[in-house]
């Protein structure tokens, strides 16, 4: 760095490491200097500074930099920490429909289904934002295996590029109450506008602290159970499952409590450990919660996620009596009883709600997006004979779920994937060529063939 008089040589192990270091060496005196330090926006937390081990205030300055002022003398070294986390980023017109990052890393998920995965994020999200992977650290197994798994699936960094196929986005969609590290067997049951408990506990500005989580947590539990939604056994499994959630995070407090809207907390710790004990208002007493809805297929889907042939779907309902009523809706379509199992016909994605009304007069509701399509793509060959050889373009369509490959082959060869038009020569006798169109459902047209001509009736 001419200017000032020093050199300056940044050392860090990225992507892996959170850590870098920054030397400072003045070509002379010690110098006077002020370091601009970019701030990402995908610090999970406070960076640390420290210079020669020993820490350091940096002031935020505009622009997403911090900023540390010194006199630097020769082998000075200003040691950077910028925390990450494995976190959910929803798109900006469709919350639901998430990617997943570590740090700087886009994280991709490795799998063979060509439709939108459903994982439940929301019920891995810890109180820092970030979601909780199967796997513990998920610096340790990025580190370790070069992925690492959150709901089942391997996410691995987009910058990997091996030859896979990939989901960079996922739906996220809750089935339980539950918190990260602390799970329920309370349903994730959907109100009339689609909104859960756990969207509400989780709604911005997200509860920063343990206290705020907890506050959220009772008043928006207790909101439920006066809405129907949650009984009052499933209200009190709520309030456990928070207070082991996002455990204490500073053991030098004594006591804690809380009362908001009725519903209050206190938390003690003494030479034993610590406490947290509830008191809940007598409005929230015994009553019934709506019946527990799904919605089942009676045969998977193909492993590409779409349905090849048209579903049969059925509405299981799980309540202690029998319901009032249950109806069903498919699309846009007007709502109807449902009198057991049918078949979805359309094509594309079909969206099938179903709702259950109890005797109380509580509905419970459930909605699945199916995606069809019991259609082969279409398929055709365009020949162009060039004096001895032959050009051959071969060309599919699928309005659907779209084209997945092309496949052709001759006697003379293997069965390949087609890539571009490309010239064959002609033989002494007729050549058949064979070929065949697969969309990304997995559904293949029957092959079709074209026959070449022989050499001298081409000449012809």
């Amino acid at each position: 760095w001419r200017e000032q008089g020093v050199a300056v040589s940044v050392d860090a192990a990225y992507p892996w490491s959170d850590e870098a270091r920054i030397e400072i060496e003045p070509q002379g005196e010690p110098v006077a200097l002020t370091l601009n330090v970019r701030v990402p926006e995908w610090a999970a937390g406070e960076v640390a500074f420290s210079v020669n081990g020993s820490p350091v205030d940096a002031r935020r300055a505009p622009g997403g930099f911090a900023r540390v002022e010194r006199v630097w003398h020769a082998g000075d070294v200003l040691r950077v920490v910028v925390p990450r986390a494995l976190r959910a980023e929803p798109t900006i017109d469709e919350p639901a429909l998430q990617s997943l990052s570590f740090g700087p890393s886009v994280l991709v998920a490795r799998d063979d289904a060509t439709t939108f995965r459903e994982l439940p994020l929301p019920e891995r999200r810890m109180l820092d934002g970030s979601i909780a992977a199967d796997d513990g650290s998920a610096a340790e197994a990025l580190r370790r295996e070069g992925s690492v798994r959150v709901c089942g699936l391997a996410f691995e960094p987009a910058w990997r590029g091996a030859d896979a196929r990939y989901h960079m986005y996922v739906r996220a969609a809750a089935t339980t109450v539950s918190f990260g590290g602390a799970p329920t067997d309370v349903p994730a049951r959907r109100r009339e506008d689609g909104g859960t408990l756990l969207d509400d506990i989780w709604a911005e500005p997200r509860p920063a602290t343990r206290e705020a989580f907890l506050d959220r947590a009772a008043q928006r539990a207790l909101a439920a159970r006066r809405d129907g939604l949650v009984t009052s056994g499933e209200l009190r499994r709520i309030l456990e499952a928070a207070s082991r959630a996002h455990g204490a995070d500073d053991a030098g407090v004594e006591i804690r409590e809380s009362a908001q809207d009725g519903i209050a907390w206190a938390e003690r710790a003494d030479e034993r450990g610590r406490t947290l004990a509830w008191t809940v208002p007598a409005d929230a007493g015994e009553g019934e919660a709506p019946p527990g809805v799904s919605i089942e297929t009676a045969a998977p889907p193909h492993t590409s996620g779409w349905f090849i042939s048209p579903p049969v779907v059925r509405i299981d309902v799980a309540s202690d009596e029998a319901p009032a009523s249950v109806s069903v809706r498919v699309g846009e379509g007007a709502w109807r009883a449902y009198e057991g199992p049918f078949e979805v016909a359309g094509a594309g994605i079909v969206r099938v709600e179903a709702r259950a009304t109890g005797r109380s007069g509580l509905a419970g509701r459930a909605s699945r997006e199916l995606s069809i399509d019991a259609s082969a793509p279409s398929v055709e060959a365009r020949v162009r004979i060039m004096g001895d050889s032959a050009e051959i373009d071969l060309r599919a369509r699928d309005e659907v779920s779209g084209v997945e490959r092309i496949q052709w082959g001759a006697a003379d060869t293997f069965w390949a994937t087609y890539q571009e038009a490309f010239v064959r020569s002609l033989g002494d006798a007729p050549q058949v060529l064979e070929f065949s169109a697969t969309d990304r459902a997995g559904n293949e047209s029957a092959r079709e063939r074209i026959v070449l001509p022989p050499r001298q009736n081409a000449r012809g």
